[in-house]
């Protein structure tokens, strides 16, 4: 019996059950069950017996598909043993003879599929099997091997060209299985950011030992050195190092942290006067009290920070400040001066 039968005679015995349940809806005998009542569990007993029944059938189905894959992927194996075992004796004797040709080892003869047997054929068949005589050997039965004739020395060198074809493929073949399988070995670590996993050779570690793919992470340090995140970059609060940065995010980003890092710790920093550009200068660039800025080329004066003038710098800062310390207004340590609209009055210099 099939799954499909299993499942029509399962079907066929719950409309019954269905029938008589609804026929003896209302009929309550005074006394004991009445026969519909002890047909009904007989029919519920067939129903759970079938439906045993029915996944017997469905575990054997599945067992034997298993078998049939098992037995596919065991063939196939024997075969790749039995042509290695070939190519390496093709090998020994191409080192060791000078080329000439050897008798290759003939593959091992796969084992027929035997088919699933129930008990009652396994009993029937059981005399039947033993009775048989096992096969005789040729040593045994006295029996002379024939020989083999001389080969011709036009096939032997075609054949050994083609073993030389066919070893070579297997190495080539052997060498993509290598990689493949050092790539799935590969360890692989989950991005912070983005969330996408990667291996974690082409990613970064964090101090804090979270993993950044590249990606990502030129991302951090482009929003750092905009001032949009706080700089350097971190993660954590713990900050992530140049040397680990630089062979990840190019030349271009790796020059700018490094005049980004130079601003932060200049306690005299000179801003470009010129209010369209507004660039930082760095301490190369300034002469006395002239600062020449390398992206527009105005020079401002590193006292005031005004365009560059001749002579006393006029006192615009004191009245600045004198005017920001009647709206109390605070002063950072790197010299801006900050008006509190909203929140805490703390102030935390990044």
């Amino acid at each position: 019996m099939d799954v499909e039968s299993a499942k029509f005679i399962s079907r066929l015995l719950q409309e019954q059950f269905d029938e008589l349940a609804d026929e003896g809806k209302g009929k309550q005998p005074s006394r004991g069950p009445s026969d519909i009542q002890v047909a009904l569990e007989s029919l519920n007993r067939q129903i759970r017996v079938q439906e045993q029944l029915e996944a017997d059938l469905a575990f054997a189905k599945s067992l034997e598909k298993t078998l049939q894959e098992d037995e596919d992927i065991l063939a196939r194996f024997q075969r790749e043993e039995a042509m290695a075992r070939a190519d390496r004796q093709l090998a020994l004797s191409i080192a060791g003879m000078g080329g000439a040709a050897v008798p290759t080892v003939p593959a091992p003869p796969t084992a027929p599929r035997i088919p699933p047997t129930t008990p009652a054929i396994a009993r029937r068949n059981g005399g039947a099997s033993q009775a048989k005589a096992q096969p005789t050997s040729p040593e045994t039965s006295g029996e002379t091997k024939p020989k083999r004739p001389a080969q011709d020395p036009v096939a032997a060198e075609s054949s050994n060209a083609a073993q030389k074809r066919r070893l070579s493929s297997a190495c080539a073949e052997s060498s993509q299985m290598a990689e493949r399988r050092q790539k799935s070995a590969a360890p692989r670590s989950t991005c912070v950011a983005c969330n996408d996993s990667a291996e974690s050779t082409n990613m970064v570690q964090a101090p804090c030992s979270h993993y950044y793919c590249k990606p990502c992470l030129v991302k951090l340090v482009e929003l750092a050195l905009a001032g949009d995140t706080p700089f350097p970059p971190r993660c954590c609060s713990n900050t992530i190092p140049l040397s680990v940065l630089r062979i990840h995010i190019g030349a271009d980003l790796t020059l700018r942290h490094e005049e980004k890092t130079i601003e932060r710790e200049d306690p005299h920093r000179t801003f470009c006067s010129n209010h369209a550009c507004g660039s930082y200068i760095l301490p190369a660039w300034k002469k006395g009290n002239t600062a020449t800025c390398r992206t527009c080329g105005r020079q401002s004066c590193t006292l005031c920070g005004a365009e560059c003038h001749e002579g006393a710098c006029q006192a615009e800062d004191d009245r600045m400040l004198k005017f920001a310390a009647g709206k109390r207004w605070q002063r950072c340590k790197c010299g801006y001066v900050v008006e509190l609209n909203t929140g805490c009055n703390h102030i935390m210099y990044v």
